[in-house]
């Protein structure tokens, strides 16, 4: 199964990013990041720019509606995503529960809801392994099960 951790910080860990690396904040997510993918479960995953980059968009009777900023005032923003490939949600909450934002904000972890085309884990390609069109280094079209398309970029993980 594919789960999807959404990460959520506060400003202060958005302001880490932009340190000299040395915090242990950063420190703690290098290790964390480290221990995923020796695990062999981690698929992808990046972090967002600040909430301030955002852009929110809604269709109101039929006209689109752009608000800039973040949409929510609140503690916490979302702050990435990762994607694992584990055998259960229990194994899931055990890596959400490591993620060094789970004791500073907060790490929701829902499970991905592939098209059934997509095919069992060792029909897709594993982490490392490359298409021609991935060694390129452009990006590739990903569909999940919403059929909605969006981008991911080759080579990560």
């Amino acid at each position: 199964m594919q789960f999807a951790l959404l990460v959520y910080e506060s400003p202060e860990a958005f302001a880490a990013r932009d340190s000299d690396g040395t915090d242990p904040y950063t420190g703690a997510w290098r290790a964390y990041h480290k221990a995923l993918v020796e695990s062999g479960t981690y698929l992808a995953g990046d972090p967002l720019e600040v909430p301030e980059t955002g852009t929110t968009v809604r269709l109101k009777e039929g006209k689109r509606r752009v608000q800039d900023g973040p949409f929510a005032d609140a503690k916490e923003q979302l702050g990435g995503f990762i994607i694992l490939e584990l055998p259960s949600l229990d194994a899931a909450l055990d890596w959400a529960a490591r993620c060094p934002a789970a004791s500073a904000g907060a790490v929701e972890v829902r499970p991905l809801r592939l098209q059934p085309s997509a095919g069992s884990r060792d029909e897709r390609k594993r982490p490392g392994e490359h298409s021609p069109d991935d060694r390129a280094g452009g990006p590739r079209v990903l569909r999940p099960s919403s059929g909605i398309p969006f981008l991911a970029h080759a080579g990560r993980g």
